[in-house]
């Protein structure tokens, strides 16, 4: 529920009023202030950068808030800030995991990341398939299924086989369900001459022939209507 500029998430913590946009709980954000830090140290040379517990407990505190306020854009429809909050809680978690001086923190803060990722492509798709823009939509889906097969054979220890099979069949899903959004839309955008082409190519490389070569058709018939 949105009240003027706030917004307010009841979760099973309480219930927050959160700022729409700046930091959610309206204080001045603290992921800049750190990432100016690890600039300025290493354009002097020095490598030297690191977190520690205190700053990684600041740190994980403001990603909730974010997190909390992501989670409602996403079910209100609200996908680009939607984006743009879980943008930073990603650049919040991959600053724990490469500048925490505590590795089990880094560890810890580790198995939220390709969760986050999911979550920002689904976001990106969704707001895609608000523009029509199925095919941009399917290809958030693809980075999304590239970046967590990436990690799952990077830390194989930590991400089981069986892990990665459940977040692409996740994805899968959602993927198919564009494609199923596509199929049924009849706007007259889905069949605009600026998106006919973009659908033509993303059904190829999906290896969607039947509908590739109705959206041939559909190409012919437009350049000759006669």
């Amino acid at each position: 529920m949105e009240h003027g500029r706030k917004i307010r998430v009841v979760t099973q913590k309480g219930t927050f009023y959160l700022d729409v946009d700046g930091r959610p709980d309206g204080s001045e954000p603290i992921l800049p202030r750190y990432l100016k830090q690890k600039t300025q140290s290493l354009s002097e040379g020095w490598d030297c950068f690191s977190l520690d517990d205190a700053d990684v407990q600041q740190l994980s505190e403001e990603a909730f808030l974010y997190r909390l306020r992501r989670e409602y854009f996403f079910k209100v429809g609200d996908y680009v800030r939607c984006i743009r909050d879980v943008n930073t809680g990603i650049q919040i978690i991959d600053l724990i995991t490469a500048c925490a001086n505590n590795p089990e923190l880094s560890t810890f803060f580790l198995q939220f990341r390709p969760d986050q990722e999911i979550f920002r492509r689904t976001a990106e798709a969704k707001l895609a398939i608000v523009q029509k823009d199925y095919s941009l939509a399917r290809q958030r889906i693809e980075l999304a299924g590239s970046f967590i097969r990436e990690f799952a054979h990077i830390h194989s220890d930590s991400f089981p086989e069986t892990w990665l099979e459940q977040r692409l069949s996740q994805l899968k899903k959602v993927y198919d369900d564009i494609g199923e959004a596509w199929e049924n839309d009849v706007s007259p955008l889905r069949n605009s001459p600026s998106s006919l082409e973009e659908q033509l190519r993303a059904a190829i490389h999906s290896e969607e022939y039947e509908r590739a070569a109705e959206l041939r058709d559909m190409i012919r018939k437009r350049a000759n209507p006669r």
